[in-house]
């Protein structure tokens, strides 16, 4: 069912790992799975195949049992203990050896992560979130930010040949954001797995060029980069949730600080959010104003596009 009002322009959507995974794409959870098993298969700088990784994941997890189910927590202590060493600021009992390791893994997990995503596309079945092209505007665009690295959006509008932009031709030209044209704005604000740097700059390819990294950020920490395109789609993320009055979360966590603080000022200028998750989260963080500000809905992504509950919440809020 589609919208039948013509402006949707106050209704921007936020979708996380949990929207694709009807799609066939992991958790958090499974993905850290995977890049554990994965972890002896892993050659150190000298091209010899070790254990330390493995074992490093394993003293990491003894601190803080949370590394268990979410590898970008794993991934924020790697940082503090390579940003930290021969400093007493922070210490780990840790063997040295194991320690001197760690350098070596921010660069070996980006390459885990890109891998392991693929593999799982290469059999996804993303087309129930072509849905997005119900709240279209009936003149202009609808803005769709997404935490995921995978390209599920992209091939589901492809499929069903709706227009969208990433802010690439090839090169990054955030002006294709400004286009009149009925379609899709997608802002993918902490990269993905077709965006690759020359000379320190990004380009989008659509095939993986040789010995390139896909540009990701990693970690639940600080997500924010000071660079284009990262620093220009936060911005428009910021921004638009600050005009809109709904969002719409489709299987996000909460656990990005910096996504945390935008809906927490938003929320003070009455932002609702549609809340859509297999089950419903903590939203603490909006304190009191909860139950005024937060709608969740309970269910599978696939399902509830399929049977417009999204559509129909959205009618509820503006009293249609």
């Amino acid at each position: 069912m589609k919208m039948t009002d013509g402006n949707n322009s106050d209704v921007i959507f936020l979708l996380g790992a949990g929207a694709t995974v009807d799609a066939g794409l992991p958790t958090v959870k499974e993905l850290t799975r995977c890049i554990l098993d994965r972890l002896p298969e892993l050659s150190d700088i000298s091209g010899t195949r070790t254990t330390a990784f493995k074992e490093i994941f394993k003293y990491i997890s003894r601190i803080d049992p949370c590394v268990d189910d979410n590898y970008e927590k794993f991934f924020d202590y790697i940082h503090l203990i390579t940003e930290t060493a021969g400093k007493s600021l922070f210490n780990i009992d840790m063997p040295k050896y194991l320690c001197e390791k760690t350098f070596e893994l921010p660069y070996l997990i980006g390459d885990l992560v890109k891998d392991i995503l693929e593999e799982y596309q290469q059999s996804a079945t993303p087309d129930y979130l072509s849905h997005l092209k119900d709240y279209i505007p009936e003149s202009g665009r609808i803005k769709v930010f997404t935490s995921n690295y995978d390209t599920c959006i992209e091939y589901a509008c492809k499929s069903e040949k709706i227009p969208f932009t990433t802010g690439f031709e090839e090169e990054w030209n955030p002006s294709l954001f400004d286009t009149k044209e009925r379609g899709i704005n997608l802002y993918k604000i902490h990269g993905s797995l077709n965006w690759y740097s020359f000379n320190g700059r990004i380009e989008e390819r659509t095939e993986r060029p040789n010995k390139k990294r896909p540009e990701l950020i990693l970690g639940p920490g600080s997500k924010i980069q000071p660079d284009d395109p990262f620093i220009t789609l936060f911005h428009e993320f910021h921004k638009a949730v600050r005009e809109a009055r709904i969002c719409v979360v489709i299987g996000f966590s909460y656990q990005d600080e910096h996504i945390k603080k935008v809906f927490d000022n938003a929320s003070r200028n009455g932002l609702k959010i549609i809340d859509v998750n297999v089950n419903r989260q903590a939203l603490g963080w909006f304190g009191e104003n909860e139950d005024n500000n937060v709608v969740h809905i309970e269910g599978q992504t696939k399902k509830i596009f399929e049977e417009s509950k999204i559509v129909d919440e959205l009618r509820r809020l503006r009293g249609k």
